[in-house]
């Protein structure tokens, strides 16, 4: 994913529907649903260099949400985080 040229990030995950981070309670489908704002830990790709990672802070919300249920393989979902401001790396 690349916030390069735009406040938008598209990811897709393996689905655990019973998964607290995933359900429809306190997960990305509560957070799509109600359009709650809250932070976002985006930990990036080692550098290959170094081999160090770097983390930052996003703030938004989950403005896309789809799963695909296939009749056989991996449930999948599809989302769109969609931040406000700088992505601010962490110390």
């Amino acid at each position: 994913p690349t916030l390069k040229r735009t406040n938008q990030m598209q990811l897709t995950v393996n689905l655990v529907p019973g998964n607290p981070t995933h359900d429809e309670d306190t997960g990305l489908l509560h957070l799509y649903n109600t359009s709650a704002y809250r932070h976002w830990l985006l930990v990036l790709p080692p550098y290959p260099a170094t081999g160090q990672r770097s983390a930052g802070h996003l703030y938004g919300t989950v403005a896309y949400y789809t799963e695909n249920l296939p009749v056989a393989g991996v449930v999948v979902a599809q989302f769109t985080l969609a931040f406000d401001g700088p992505f601010t790396f962490a110390g």
